[in-house]
């Protein structure tokens, strides 16, 4: 099964801005999920790109 977050959610796990999130989406560093106007990102990518669990 798959495990994605909001990018709410996302910058309350990494300590991030949006503004950084979407930023690393835009070099396609980061994978999105669009479903209708909400944005998922990858749990998996998320730790994989940020070195595990914090």
């Amino acid at each position: 099964m798959f495990d994605y977050i909001s990018i709410k959610e996302a910058c309350a796990e990494t300590h991030l801005s949006k503004t950084t999130l979407y930023k690393l989406m835009a070099e396609n560093r980061l994978r999105r999920l669009k479903v209708g106007r909400k944005t998922y990102l990858s749990v998996a990518e998320l730790k994989a790109l940020f070195g595990g669990e914090k």
